[in-house]
């Protein structure tokens, strides 16, 4: 069974408020390659939407799997996102 999903990036805008061009296109980047790190490690299909969502197809079991490990891609993502605001 097939599940499908979407990716927010949580206070996007408050993130690249004070960023100039070029942070702004490093943080699109890193967020990108985690997204397509996870995508890659977990069989799960993404697609961007637009500058802070991502469209996903999974196979259910996966997400299952994924809650299991209580989503560990998402404390990867804050601790960046954390970074990011700090410098």
């Amino acid at each position: 069974m097939a599940a499908i999903g979407l990716i927010s990036i949580d206070n996007y805008d408050d993130l690249i408020e004070k960023k100039d061009d070029k942070q702004v296109s490093y943080l699109n980047s890193l967020i990108t390659t985690l997204i397509s790190d996870w995508a890659s490690e977990n069989h799960v299909f993404y697609k961007r939407i637009n500058s802070e969502r991502f469209l996903f197809v999974a196979k259910y079991s996966d997400i299952e799997r994924m809650k299991e490990e209580k989503f560990q891609f998402l404390t990867r993502v804050r601790q960046v996102a954390e970074k990011m605001i700090w410098h």
